[in-house]
């Protein structure tokens, strides 16, 4: 935990797949308490849709665990398209024949 001026920052631990550690969850629990608080105003609307989060909590697990996993996706594909381009930089079908045969297409 961070603390600054007037403010509070939280570590909040997610894995690739969007799993969140159980002392996240409960530093978001704490700060959905604190949005409840007297003199706060969260400008955040929840339920507006059948399928949208209703809660605090919900709302901003589902958003912190959507993050990780497309910035994960973004990840794979430039790493996919970064081995395609150097897979196909060969400079006769000789060379990529023995690029693929090099077993390196798998490193």
């Amino acid at each position: 935990m961070v603390v600054g001026q007037h403010r509070r920052e939280v570590l909040i631990l997610v894995e690739a797949l969007g799993g969140i550690a159980p002392q996240s969850m409960r530093e978001l629990y704490k700060l959905a308490n604190r949005s409840k608080g007297h003199g706060v105003y969260d400008r955040t609307r929840y339920g507006r849709t059948r399928g949208s989060p209703t809660s605090f909590v919900t709302h901003h697990t589902q958003q912190i665990s959507k993050a990780a996993v497309v910035n994960d996706s973004k990840a794979i594909l430039k790493c996919t398209i970064s081995r395609t381009q150097k897979a196909c930089s060969c400079t006769s079908l000789t060379t990529g024949a023995a690029y693929a045969a090099s077993g390196a297409w798998g490193a």
